[in-house]
């Protein structure tokens, strides 16, 4: 019975991450509708450029925020986030305009991606930690996977809407109300949450009532979860967190590091590592590869989001399985050889109707790296980070990868028109460097419990 308690705050908590894929996927396309309206204009590039970083930059700021929202708890944070994600989807979808060149138009779309980005900000922080500690025993692998997972059934969904609203058959008019409606789903999904929260669940997480030393709280939290005494109590002693700090302590970061400050180079690495392994590229250029297919080239953007959401769902048993350590050197060496394929077999040219065997093997390279990736580092980075870092280390690494994700944003369309394919090779070149990083200093966390990887992170740090 404990584990059908367990499972309905998964379903609820998984439902803030589903709409920020969605809304990652539809929005990204609804961008395209904007910069048709503004191709003329000397500006057109300064409008891209905003639009495509708004949302790195809204999740930085609430990165940035977060531990105070600690000091609200984690419950509060999730409302928050919820709010933010229907406050941007509205914003995106109904107070803006693509149709119209007045300036209020985009710049009501700017806040609407600079609110959605604020809201996957406090979700990367908050949710696979929470996922983690009301997971039942045995079951936090599977659990925090599912945070990744949410996000590419989002993305997976909505990027069939994004291949209607590139149709060139279809009106403005008529895309637009296809994202509209589409639109009401990242809206509901974070509303539902919200009433849940709000009306069901109405403490918070169990672990920031132990930090805070209300063990009775932390008691009665857990017994609503799982409904079993004795379980709840069980699961109470493995709620010890590394660090003997409060959530939002200002001395929490400084006492943190000298004592484990291995772990925080790990923790803090592996979200930019995640950066580094060249997805943004792969999910940037390769659409624009397959869509010089023609019809056959949207066929191929359905079968790499069924690819995508399929090797996604086999991560939550992989990880399982096969422990953290092990999935992510995997991961690094063979995104950094599936990245050197695809250096190598990137097309000069494609006529359109028409595939090379080169043409055939930069989509299998392509193909292979998302498999890859989803069996790794999408799911175990935040995984990993909710496993060994407390809440406020957990906040700076989502703004690391924030950063980075605008770094690259910003670098790389410059890099690809300098170094042309063989940007590929330079990030297959990080994930090797990444690769042998991990090899030195990241502990395997499978089956340990976190007071176990604490000392391991302990005794490593004390002799570095």
């Amino acid at each position: 019975m404990d584990k059908i308690y367990s499972f309905g705050y998964l379903f609820t908590l998984i439902l803030g991450p589903l709409s920020s894929g969605i809304c990652l996927s539809i929005f990204g396309a609804y961008s395209d509708l904007f910069m048709e309206t503004r191709k003329i204009g000397k500006d057109s590039a300064h409008y891209a450029a905003i639009i495509t970083t708004m949302i790195p930059i809204g999740a930085f700021v609430s990165s940035i925020l977060f531990p105070f929202f600690c000091k609200w708890g984690k419950r509060i944070g999730l409302i928050i986030s919820g709010i933010l994600a229907i406050l941007g989807a509205s914003a995106s979808a109904f107070l803006s305009d693509p149709v119209s060149t007045e300036s209020s138009a985009i710049y009501m779309f700017y806040l609407g991606r600079f609110l959605l980005g604020m809201s996957v900000g406090l979700y990367i922080s908050i949710t696979p930690s929470y996922l983690v500690e009301i997971a039942p025993n045995g079951y936090e692998s599977i659990f925090g996977s599912c945070y990744q997972l949410s996000i590419t059934v989002g993305v997976a969904f909505s990027s069939i809407i994004g291949i209607y609203i590139s149709n060139e058959l279809a009106s403005m008019k008529e895309k637009i109300h296809t994202v509209q409606f589409v639109s009401i789903i990242p809206c509901i999904a974070p509303g539902l949450q919200i009433l849940f929260l709000i009306f069901n669940y109405t403490y918070d997480s169990p672990a920031n009532y132990y930090r805070e030393g209300n063990t009775k709280k932390a008691q009665e939290a857990l017994n609503l979860i799982y409904s079993d005494d004795t379980i709840a109590s069980k699961k109470l002693k493995e709620l010890k967190p590394i660090g003997p700090v409060t959530p939002g302590d200002p001395s929490h970061n400084k006492s943190f590091y000298s004592a484990y400050k291995i772990a925080v180079w790990v923790g803090i690495g592996l979200p930019i590592i995640q950066q580094l392994t060249g997805i943004n590229i792969v999910t940037m250029y390769s659409p624009m590869v397959f869509s010089s297919q023609g019809e056959f080239g949207k066929v191929l953007i359905v079968l790499l989001n069924i690819t995508n959401t399929i090797s996604s769902l086999l991560s939550v048993f992989a990880v399982n399985n096969f422990g953290r350590r092990t999935l992510m050197l995997f991961g690094c060496l063979g995104c950094g050889l599936t990245l050197f394929a695809c250096s190598f077999f990137y097309p000069s040219g494609i006529t359109k109707g028409q595939m090379s065997m080169k043409d055939l093997l930069f989509i299998c390279s392509i193909f292979g790296y998302i498999m890859i990736y989803q069996l790794s580092h999408g799911p175990i980075t935040w995984l990993y980070l909710a496993e060994v870092l407390p809440d406020n280390w957990v906040g700076i690494g989502s703004a690391m990868s924030s950063l980075f994700s605008i770094a690259i944003s910003y670098t790389t369309p410059i890099l690809f028109t300098v170094i042309g394919n063989l940007i590929f090779s330079l990030y297959g070149i990080f994930m090797f460097l990444s690769g042998f990083f991990l090899w030195v200093f990241m502990k395997e966390s499978k089956g340990k419990r976190r007071q176990d990887l604490q000392n391991e992170y302990l005794v490593h740090s004390k002799t570095d």
